[in-house]
C-alpha cells in the first residue's frame, strides 16, 4: 500500500491468503529509539485510534510480526 512516500507491507495475521480484499486496512505503527516502521493489517470495518499499553497482553503477538 502506498502511503506517501512510504510503502506500507499489508500482513496477513491469520498468514494465509485471504479470499477477498479487505474493505479498510488498520495501520499499525511500532518505534524503537530513532527508527519506526508502519504496517498495515486488513480491516472490515473502520474506527477511531487506539493505542495498547506496553504490558497489554496483545503485546508481545503483535510486536513479532515487526522485529
Amino acid at each position: 500500500m502506498e502511503f506517501g512516500r512510504y510503502t506500507l507491507p499489508i500482513l496477513d495475521p491469520l498468514e494465509d491468503d485471504l479470499d477477498d480484499q479487505a474493505n479498510f486496512v488498520a495501520i499499525v505503527s511500532v518505534a524503537r529509539g530513532n527508527r519506526f516502521g508502519l504496517y498495515g493489517f486488513p480491516a472490515d470495518n473502520q474506527g477511531q485510534s487506539f493505542t495498547l499499553p506496553l504490558d497489554h497482553e496483545s503485546v508481545p503477538r503483535i510486536v513479532e510480526y515487526f522485529i
